[in-house]
């Protein structure tokens, strides 16, 4: 497994979109956060839970969440 924290250098509004190129049956989760504290681990557990779980078909994925 691999853990991406990516972080806007300003807050914005909007549903994530990942497009990726993945093996079948790769199981992607996108937990969304409102902010970030850098003193914290990395995996956030706010108790807000924008939480989304796709698995992948062959080649190209193209995921959209709608929380934001």
């Amino acid at each position: 497994g691999a853990l991406l924290t990516y972080v806007f250098r300003e807050e914005i509004v909007g549903f994530p979109i990942v497009e990726l190129e993945a093996d079948d049956g790769c199981v992607i989760e996108l937990i969304t956060q409102e902010s970030h504290d850098e003193s914290v681990p990395q995996l956030l557990d706010t108790g807000f839970y924008a939480w989304s779980r796709w698995i992948c078909k062959k080649g190209y994925n193209r995921i959209e969440a709608f929380d934001y």
